[in-house]
């Protein structure tokens, strides 16, 4: 099932819309939007448990998915041999990251493997994100919707001259400013 950061009854509240004749376009928008937040993003917003491997031979492991829920059991191996937490490494859950106390002296491929649980609970079918990544999920479905039928539109002419447009693919300045502040550099694997 797609991920939802909002529900389409916030944003037909936004929209002051009150019959349910757009329901199931806003719902896939919303999921759409949802979506692409996610990839722009570079990370996994959906709580579950998932197991990431790396190569060894550094220090520094960055997660995929945050927050990192600590309540939940971690595991770290190394080539095999399960580490431990503040012997071996430490977990700074805030960023997502796994320190090695020392580097791994082994260079090998996909040595490092992280099974852990991260990101946002999910109710009713939408995920508990900040309320600054729901919001800009809001506006970005709404310019969407109201621009849904201007698809591949770039400029209109007009006889004192012409206007360029944004395409409804392109994120809203302050949509994009939300994402940069969630998103996440990329990884090395």
């Amino acid at each position: 099932m797609s991920i939802q950061f909002v529900d389409k009854t916030d944003v037909k509240a936004i929209m002051e819309k009150t019959d349910s004749t757009h329901d199931t376009i806003i719902t896939s928008m919303i999921q759409y939007v949802s979506k692409n937040m996610e990839t722009y993003c570079n990370r996994s917003f959906k709580k579950e448990s998932r197991t990431e491997v790396f190569n060894a031979g550094r220090k520094h492991y960055f997660l995929s998915a945050l927050p990192v829920d600590t309540s939940v059991a971690l595991t770290v191996t190394l080539t095999g041999t399960a580490q431990t937490i503040n012997s071996h490494y430490y977990l700074w859950d805030d960023l997502g990251m796994v320190e090695f106390i020392t580097s791994p002296t082994d260079t090998t491929p996909k040595a490092v493997s992280i099974t852990y649980t991260g990101g946002y609970a999910e109710a009713s079918s939408v995920l508990a994100v900040p309320d600054d990544l729901k919001h800009a999920c809001i506006e970005q479905v709404i310019f969407l919707f109201r621009r849904r039928k201007d698809i591949g539109l770039s400029s209109v002419s007009m006889p004192d001259g012409s206007i360029n447009v944004l395409s409804p693919n392109d994120w809203l300045k302050s949509v994009l400013g939300v994402l940069n502040h969630y998103r996440l550099p990329a990884r090395q694997r």
